[in-house]
């Protein structure tokens, strides 16, 4: 890490002395992310607080916490990673998943581990028996905004909570659901 960031195995990296450009730039990611629907109209959040929402929301907002040379205004990009570090802080992934590799880094997050990429956008999301826990942030998955995502395969996570469009996170049986995405004409296989 350079001089502006502070970071140890136990927590996303934090910024210290935020410049004005980034502050700027987290405003208006965050009237993006309200356009896109996954933040409520009325979000208000200092920066300094320390939500789920609002870490993943500093995340995304923070230059160095992209690969170099990546185009900061990569609207899928800022989705696809906001949603990524939601699910990575919601189900403790800092401190319960077995497999964490490069996740929160900056490098692109078709390097993290269990995220298959196709032309840098996310199709595959495999983190089976990963020691996820807690709730899923399910209407960040749900809503369409990752709209090439066709696997997602998080069996075996016998602490998780929640629904992914309808598949209960608790479902014991292996289990395979192909259903339709109403934001596209492909179809998601669920295993959970």
């Amino acid at each position: 890490a350079d001089g502006n960031t502070k970071n140890n195995a136990d927590s996303l990296p934090t910024f210290v002395g935020i410049t004005d450009r980034a502050r700027n730039r987290r405003f208006n990611i965050i009237q993006f992310l309200i356009n896109a629907t996954l933040l409520d109209a009325s979000f208000d959040e200092e920066p300094t607080s320390c939500s789920n929402i609002n870490q993943a929301l500093n995340f995304v907002s923070e230059p160095l916490m992209y690969p170099l040379g990546a185009q900061l205004n990569n609207e899928r990009q800022i989705i696809q990673r906001y949603i990524l570090i939601l699910l990575y802080l919601e189900t403790k992934g800092l401190t319960s998943w077995g497999e964490k590799d490069n996740w929160a880094q900056p490098i692109t997050e078709c390097n993290w581990h269990g995220i298959e990429c196709f032309e840098k956008t996310i199709f595959a999301l495999d983190l089976a028996a990963n020691g996820l826990h807690g709730e899923l942030p399910t209407a960040a998955i749900e809503n369409g905004l990752l709209p090439s995502l066709r696997i997602i395969h998080f069996q075996n996570n016998t602490n998780l909570q929640g629904t992914l469009f309808d598949s209960p996170a608790t479902t014991t049986a292996t289990t395979a659901e192909t259903l339709s995405s109403s934001s596209s004409s492909s179809s998601i296989i669920i295993l959970m």
